[in-house]
C-alpha cells in the first residue's frame, strides 16, 4: 500500500506502508535498500572473561546491552567475517562492559582472544568493523571505528 502526501502543494512524497510494517515485524531498522539486524534487551555476563562473553553473543548489526550487574561484565563479538559491522550500545546507567572477540579473533590488532583494551562506558556506544575474516589460516581482526554518546556524530 502506498500513501501519497502533499506538503503545501509543493512536492509529493510516497510512503510505502508495507515496507514500514515489514520492518516493524522483523525488528529491523530500514536504511534505504536494506535493513540492519537489531538485538535489544541483552544482559552482559557476570563471568568477566571471553568464555563469559561468549554466553552473550553479539550479532552483526545493532546490539543494545540494557543490564550490566557489575563493572566489566562481558559480551562477545561474532566470529570475524570481513566487512561485518557491529554496533554496541551500553544502556546501563551505572556499569561499564567489556567486549571480547570470538574465539581465535582479536580486536584492534591486539593479542588473539584478548578483550578490547577500553571498557565500554555507561550509556556509550561503539562500532566495530571486521577487516580480516577468521579462517583456518587467518586470525580474524575487528577494529574500533567510533566510540561515543548515542545520537552524536
Amino acid at each position: 500500500m502506498r500513501l501519497l502526501f502533499f506538503v503545501s502543494g509543493l512536492v509529493a512524497f510516497n510512503f510505502n506502508l508495507n515496507f514500514l510494517l515489514m520492518s516493524l515485524n522483523t525488528n529491523s531498522v530500514g536504511r534505504g535498500g536494506g535493513s540492519v539486524p537489531v538485538q535489544t534487551g541483552l544482559t552482559a555476563s557476570t563471568t568477566a572473561s571471553q568464555a563469559g562473553g561468549l554466553t552473550v553473543p553479539l550479532i552483526a548489526g545493532f546490539n543494545q546491552v540494557t543490564v550490566s550487574v557489575a563493572n566489566d561484565d562481558a559480551v562477545a563479538l561474532p566470529k570475524a567475517v570481513a566487512g561485518q559491522v557491529v554496533e554496541v550500545l551500553n544502556s546501563d546507567a551505572a556499569q561499564d562492559i567489556v567486549i571480547w572477540p570470538f574465539t581465535g579473533d582479536k580486536i584492534n590488532g591486539g593479542t588473539k582472544n584478548a578483550a578490547d583494551t577500553t571498557a565500554l562506558g555507561e550509556t556509550m556506544s561503539r562500532r566495530y568493523v571486521c577487516i580480516t575474516s577468521n579462517t583456518s589460516s587467518t586470525v580474524g581482526d575487528w577494529i574500533t571505528m567510533r566510540t561515543g554518546v548515542p545520537g552524536t556524530a
